[in-house]
């Protein structure tokens, strides 16, 4: 898509109605990844906060790709993937990757400053709340913050 985008600048508008046209057909990630592509930045936000639950069921490897393709204005998204990655983490009770479920809620500790509206998702204080009543006994994970 970008290369296309690239090569013909003068039919992108035409690649985008395309690419837009076939989001239904999409999963979660791979439409908040089309959406990155063609820099609509708000509708991936959007799609992220819808369907958060789909993206929790994710591979771990694509919510990393898609934290890494989310520009710094996207501070919401990345509250979502934040989420998802550190829920499967603590879910799964996978203590070998708890070191970085502990980097990723120190990560959205450092969101949480930057975000005054969290629209339909919890709070990050809320979601912390969350976190001590599901998973307040895991004390390895604790430990680490």
């Amino acid at each position: 898509m970008r290369l296309a985008m690239r090569i013909c600048p003068e039919q992108q508008d035409r690649w985008q109605r395309k690419a837009l046209a076939l989001m239904t057909r999409l999963n979660a990630i791979d439409q908040i990844e089309l959406l990155l592509a063609l820099q609509q930045y708000e509708q991936a936000i959007d799609v992220a906060i819808d369907q958060f639950e789909d993206l929790k069921g994710c591979y771990y490897n694509h919510l990393l790709r898609v934290l890494e393709q989310s520009p710094e204005t996207c501070g919401l998204l990345k509250v979502v993937i934040y989420r998802c990655l550190l829920l499967d983490v603590l879910d799964r009770a996978y203590t070998k990757a708890y070191t970085y479920g502990a980097r990723y809620l120190k990560a959205l500790s450092v969101l949480d400053a930057e975000i005054n509206d969290y629209q339909k998702l919890d709070t990050h204080s809320e979601f912390e709340v969350y976190l001590n009543e599901r998973h307040g006994r895991k004390r390895s994970f604790w430990a680490l913050l």
